[in-house]
């Protein structure tokens, strides 16, 4: 789990910095604003499923997608939460044909397709 948070609280970090890079910018520049936080997510993306083959965004159009972000050797909260997300799936009935759950890994290495499926 410590490598999780310490991810997460560079990404923070990155985040924390860019804002303020941003916000001291002189009145006079002539660079352009920051992007709105929102478009800083979403948007296409590639990526390796469990059987090997390439999956887009467009696969899932359509769909809302419930996306978690952890990793196989994950001792605790990464079953935990993968299993609450099944749960909320499993009651909301025939409704969770709407819902694409994603698990996508934040240790690559070794997370292999092979090891995932």
């Amino acid at each position: 789990m410590r490598p999780f948070r310490q991810i997460m609280a560079g990404v923070a970090a990155v985040g924390l910095t860019a804002a303020a890079l941003a916000v001291s910018l002189p009145e006079n520049s002539r660079a352009a604003p920051p992007l709105p936080l929102a478009s800083l997510f979403g948007g296409p993306f590639t990526l390796t499923d469990h059987n090997g083959k390439q999956r887009t965004d467009k696969d899932f159009r359509g769909k809302f997608m419930l996306i978690y972000f952890g990793y196989t050797y994950c001792p605790t909260i990464c079953p935990t939460n993968l299993q609450h997300m099944a749960l909320a799936l499993k009651k909301l009935g025939p409704q969770a044909k709407s819902i694409q759950p994603l698990f996508i890994t934040i240790d690559p290495r070794r997370d292999t397709p092979k090891l995932l499926k």
